[in-house]
């Protein structure tokens, strides 16, 4: 009964998580970044990768350059959480959750918007 219950939630957020993401306004204090980003921002996105913890999710050495690892890496965490998988940092990839309650990948690397 209880795997049951399970299977028909990932089923409901399955279905619901890209209706509730394309109602959504875009938040324009969230960074936006992708391959050949550099910066701050960069090195936080990097540590909130390996603070995520899986090999696939590992950027390779944390130097604020968004080159082919970290683009590799950020497609593998956006497989979790069921977000298109393209390699680029927007709202959706820093808000989805992470696994762990309450985390996202914002929180795991630091970042805040008001």
């Amino acid at each position: 009964m209880v795997s049951e219950l399970r299977l028909n939630a990932r089923l409901f957020w399955a279905k619901l998580r890209p209706i509730t993401w394309q109602a959504l306004p875009a938040d324009p204090n969230t960074p936006l970044l992708a391959r050949g980003a550099s910066g701050s921002v960069v090195t936080a996105l990097q540590k909130g990768l390996k603070k995520y913890s899986t090999p696939a999710t590992d950027p390779g050495a944390v130097d604020g350059d968004f080159g082919p690892k970290t683009e590799d890496a950020v497609k593998a965490y956006q497989q979790d959480p069921g977000v298109q998988a393209d390699g680029i940092v927007g709202d959706q990839t820093w808000w989805a959750p992470a696994g762990a309650a309450g985390a996202t990948l914002a929180s795991l690397s630091g970042l805040t918007t008001v």
